[in-house]
């Protein structure tokens, strides 16, 4: 009787850590879509202040810097490699 519970309590076990995992990375899609809903409102919004000025951008604006550039890397030899937060690239 002992080895029957026994072979029952394992497909439990292995139940409920197969449920903890898979609510584990539930959780941590939820918390991406999340902050992937915030990014977008954010570039949202900036986009329609955008489109409201009636004149072109003549000064920098941090604003449009931080929304648009997620990383500048400066090398030795003078290159700059910007990276932009749609995965592009650019060196200059």
């Amino acid at each position: 009787m002992a080895c029957a519970m026994r072979s029952l309590k394992r497909p439990h076990e292995s139940l409920v850590e197969r449920y903890n995992r898979a609510a584990d990375r539930l959780e941590g899609l939820d918390k991406a879509k999340k902050e992937r809903e915030a990014k977008a409102d954010s570039i949202g919004a900036f986009m329609f202040s955008l489109s409201e000025q009636d004149e072109p951008l003549t000064e920098f604006d941090d604003r449009l810097w931080l929304t648009v550039i997620d990383t500048v890397t400066a090398h030795e030899d003078g290159r700059l490699v910007f990276n932009f937060k749609n995965g592009a690239e650019i060196t200059a």
